[in-house]
């Protein structure tokens, strides 16, 4: 079955300190969406390295379009230096501008086409007939 990404419903955000006590959130646009994975691989800026995510996946339910949506939701903490962001400045007071750590936090809504949803029910009641 394909599935489409519902943007309205996705986001790929990150968090980090500011001056070692502030968070400070952004976000990043998914371009592209292929629910394949490479297990653990995260690519930023050029720089691939493996990465573990702690992983749930919310289940398949019926959409109102009459296909089905999907969910999935994903974090983990990365080491920007290991990505080549090593940008930083240091603090009069000790610490650094900007942390090393970085939060990264994924959820990710997808849904099917009521036309490829209807044939797979069909396929299914075909083969509960045939093996009846």
């Amino acid at each position: 079955m394909t599935w489409t990404l519902d943007p309205a419903h996705s986001a790929v955000t990150f968090s980090t300190k500011h001056m070692m006590i502030t968070t400070v959130r952004g976000n990043m646009k998914i371009r592209d969406f292929d629910l394949s994975f490479d297990p653990g691989d995260l690519t930023i800026r050029g720089e691939t390295r493996p990465v573990v995510l702690d992983a749930e996946f919310g289940g398949i339910v019926p959409n109102m379009q009459g296909g089905e949506r999907a969910a999935f939701s994903a974090h983990t903490k990365i080491n920007r230096d290991d990505f080549g962001l090593t940008w930083n400045v240091a603090l009069e007071q000790g610490g650094l501008l900007v942390s090393k750590d970085i939060k990264v936090e994924i959820d990710l809504a997808a849904v099917s086409s009521e036309t490829e949803a209807a044939a797979e029910v069909k396929a299914a009641t075909e083969l509960e007939a045939v093996s009846a």
